[in-house]
């Protein structure tokens, strides 16, 4: 896995091991249902986003 898979993975392992994993689902619109809070939770979240997505590569290069 690239650094750059990576860093694209990363708010979808953040939403799976905090909102969506370890959990049972009664069908797929439940799942389905249950991903859209998540990522509905994660997207609001402005600082979350920022932290999960922050590179000191993207700092660097928009300075430059």
């Amino acid at each position: 896995m690239t650094i750059m898979e990576y860093f694209k993975l990363t708010p979808f392992l953040h939403l799976i091991s905090h909102y969506l994993a370890s959990r049972v689902y009664a069908d797929h619109n439940a799942l389905y249902e249950s991903s859209v809070a998540a990522w509905n939770r994660f997207a609001n979240d402005s600082e979350l986003v920022s932290s999960l997505c922050h590179t000191a590569w993207v700092e660097s290069a928009r300075f430059n």
